[in-house]
């Protein structure tokens, strides 16, 4: 976008430019005067405009106002670009543990997802479920004569349920978790969400 505003500017100073040599060379005839008196006309101004003695205070009055001309567009784009700026929320980066999702006691493949409680801790969330080492199928408790179970409805696995203490689990991964070196999780907040 700079780039052409840029070069917009440049054709406007080189086109009005080209119109003066135009123009001038055009007048020459009408004038009777040879185009190389021109060109060396035009070439001797330019000479004595360039070696033009200049003051130490004109170069001193000269560079204020380059500064100060500076100083002004930087503060206007700087206030153009602050306005322009939306705010990011950074979130923090999550723990490590947070993938830490399943783990096999007795033989028990058990899964369960993570939940952030209102206080920021994080917690074990209801979805704590055990699952057949065998096809991976969720176990459901037996009925009838298997009351005491857990049973695979997939290929009839079944584990007792007097085996398996949900309190001996939920220790047995919050030590695992500990060993991650993880952020706060109780034995508290995981066992009041089950």
């Amino acid at each position: 976008m700079e780039v052409k505003k840029s070069m917009i500017i440049v054709m406007k100073w080189s086109g009005g430019v080209a119109t003066l040599v135009l123009v001038a060379l055009l007048s020459d005839p009408v004038q009777r005067k040879e185009i190389f008196d021109v060109v060396c006309r035009a070439g001797n101004y330019f000479l004595k405009l360039i070696t033009h003695e200049v003051a130490i205070w004109q170069v001193a009055v000269f560079l204020f106002v380059v500064v100060v001309v500076v100083v002004l567009i930087l503060i206007l784009t700087k206030s153009k670009i602050e306005e322009n700026i939306v705010p990011v929320k950074i979130e923090p980066a999550k723990p490590i543990f947070l993938d830490y999702k399943s783990g096999i006691i007795d033989g028990v493949l058990w899964k369960w997802e993570w939940e952030k409680t209102y206080d920021g801790k994080w917690s074990m969330n209801d979805s704590l479920a055990a699952f057949c080492p065998n096809c991976k199928t969720p176990f459901i408790e037996g009925e009838g004569y298997d009351y005491d179970k857990y049973v695979c409805p997939h290929c009839r696995y079944s584990i007792e349920t007097r085996r398996v203490n949900i309190d001996r689990v939920i220790a047995f991964f919050l030590s695992c978790l500990y060993k991650l070196k993880s952020p706060p999780v109780t034995y508290r907040d995981v066992t009041s969400e089950l």
